[in-house]
């Protein structure tokens, strides 16, 4: 048996609910105890009128619904016997009540209205630990009755996890993820596992790290970074039951938050580089350098001899190499060339435009040239944004361990970085990649406020 209550107020609404026979097949009114309104609305609405005037409770009814097991079927004697034995467990001897037994698809059940205000102290009825007697008497009404057993909570039954804190919610919009489909490929790798290590290889396929709590044993990290903690918000299982499913891991061979945070970045940062290329040979890049169309940018001036314009044997700066081309030059040189390439298309469109306000240009000409270079729409100034923000972390990598730096990364940087690599050479280099690293840990701190 099912036995659930509330305390409530609103008597008029109340007794409506009960004798409403549009959502029930029959309401049939079997008692109503200690008033002498000769109707339930009434009834009600006197108690709620006594509650106001003379007491100080906002809630004065007790309202009880008792529910067999599917297809069982209790007289109405047995229906009065269940109120009864509540009524004792619970104190409310004496207490003025009312009892309807409602009909649903041939089924019944029992509502049960009691007035917790007493009729000789006019003080309501504390009720305390009422929700533990009103399980504690379902499970005597089972025996006494001889009832098939019904409880609120079957252990065999899966659990849901309990709902996302503020915090999560907050860190998933910052980062622009789902939270739900996190915290379900974190269930999904729990449910699939039987022991802490299938679940820590689980986690690890669907691209999250196991790593060690500071206030939970255990967490997990995603992609991002971002912590989600192993227990009842994401798996279901109590902190009990993730220990003893996880007891054959060491813990202390996980990384931490922090170790954890540094290995993702690593594993982000790796695949963006371009995939090496093996070198070419001398003829293959000589059949190159002889296929290559010249270049149509105007002859820039040679500068003096520097460290940054010095032969690459006699530099011991950064060097950039194509990785489709197998080419190798130094950072000036290359900024030089991408802004020679953008200086070529640049001048052809002011060239276009100046002929077509020129009055000797012929009309088609005119045409032909006006046509400007669209604007970029919000969608690729996002893109170009990604892109650079990629390149400055793969230059930044590529510089911290001394490797030759891509030229695809710095093709994606904005003119005017460009134009200082031309003239700074590695020094605006470092310079550049110093700044990033520092907005980038400014950026962090604020995430972590």
């Amino acid at each position: 048996m099912i036995i659930k209550a509330t305390v409530r107020s609103g008597g008029g609404a109340l007794a409506d609910y009960l004798l409403n026979e549009k959502k029930n097949d029959r309401a049939e009114l079997l008692e109503m105890r200690g008033w002498s309104m000769p109707t339930l609305k009434g009834a009600f609405g006197m108690t709620e009128e006594i509650a106001h005037k003379k007491t100080q409770c906002e809630k004065p009814f007790y309202h009880v619904a008792f529910r067999a097991a599917p297809g069982e079927v209790l007289t109405p004697e047995q229906w009065q016997t269940c109120a009864d034995k509540l009524e004792k467990k619970l104190g409310l001897d004496g207490h003025h009540r009312a009892l309807v037994l409602h009909t649903y698809k041939g089924e019944n059940h029992l509502h049960v209205v009691w007035d917790r205000i007493d009729e000789q102290t006019l003080k309501a009825n504390g009720l305390k630990y009422d929700h533990l007697r009103c399980k504690e008497t379902a499970r005597a009404l089972e025996k006494e009755l001889n009832l098939e057993q019904v409880r609120n909570y079957k252990p065999d039954r899966e659990r849901e996890p309990d709902p996302p804190t503020m915090a999560e919610e907050q860190q998933a919009r910052r980062k622009g993820q789902d939270l739900k489909d996190l915290r379900q490929s974190i269930r999904d790798a729990w449910q699939q596992s039987d022991s802490g290590k299938s679940f820590k290889a689980a986690l690890e396929e669907k691209g999250f790290t196991l790593a060690q709590g500071d206030r939970r044993d255990y967490v997990a990290l995603d992609t991002q970074g971002s912590v989600y903690s192993i227990g009842k918000r994401t798996t279901g299982a109590a902190a009990r039951e993730v220990r003893a499913k996880l007891a054959d891991l060491d813990r202390e061979s996980l990384p931490t938050i922090e170790q954890a945070r540094a290995e993702h970045a690593e594993r982000l940062q790796t695949p963006n580089h371009a995939p090496e290329r093996p070198e070419p040979t001398p003829d293959a890049r000589a059949a190159w350098e002889q296929a290559a169309p010249p270049t149509t940018a105007p002859e820039r001036p040679q500068p003096p001899e520097t460290r940054e314009n010095a032969a690459p044997e006699e530099q011991q700066g950064f060097r950039v190499i194509d990785r489709e081309t197998g080419l190798e030059s130094r950072v000036s040189a290359c900024a030089a060339r991408i802004l020679d390439g953008v200086g070529h298309v640049a001048g052809g469109l002011f060239e276009g435009l100046a002929n077509s306000f020129s009055a000797s240009a012929t009309p088609r000409e005119a045409s032909q040239a006006s046509t400007a270079r669209p604007v970029p729409s919000a969608r690729e100034m996002l893109q170009r944004q990604a892109a650079k923000q990629r390149a400055l972390r793969n230059l930044s990598a590529s510089v911290r361990r001394g490797e030759a730096l891509n030229a695809a990364d710095l093709h994606a940087l904005p003119p005017a970085e460009l134009k200082r690599l031309r003239d700074g050479g590695d020094e605006a280099l470092q310079r550049l990649v110093q700044r990033f690293e520092r907005e980038r840990e400014e950026r962090g701190r604020e995430r972590e406020r």
